[in-house]
């Protein structure tokens, strides 16, 4: 289950958008949303009928995340202060929205067809 939590664990490491920080801020917080969002349809899930629910729902949401993702990715990597900034301005909130989106994703995990189900979600990325 852990691998498909990873790939949005690094993105919280990369570059921003711009030279200042409100810039790379602003990138950050997108982030956050984005895995909040995430962690919302994930928490819908109770079942093998609301899993089929939440399918339509991840897809979607896991495009927004790559978008978010692919724009971070894209951009210069913040200066040493900057990092230091975003992390004191936003380190509790990444810390806590990626906190939710894996105690969710092991609740799932205990779920009938749970584990098939985040196997599947894997490939929605």
């Amino acid at each position: 289950m852990r691998q498909w939590l990873l790939p949005g664990i690094a993105l919280i490491f990369l570059g921003g958008c711009g030279s200042s920080a409100s810039s790379y801020i602003t990138v950050y917080k997108e982030q956050i949303q984005a895995i909040e969002d995430l962690t919302s349809v994930l928490a819908t899930v109770k079942d093998e009928t609301t899993m089929t629910a939440a399918r339509a729902k991840l897809k979607e949401r896991f495009e927004r995340f790559e978008k978010i993702s692919k724009k971070a990715k894209g951009l210069p990597k913040p200066s040493a202060e900057i990092k230091e900034q975003i992390e004191k301005e936003l380190g509790p909130q990444i810390l806590e929205a990626f906190r939710e989106y894996q105690k969710e994703g092991r609740r799932i995990q205990g779920l009938p067809g749970g584990p098939e189900f985040l196997e599947e979600m894997k490939k929605l990325k």
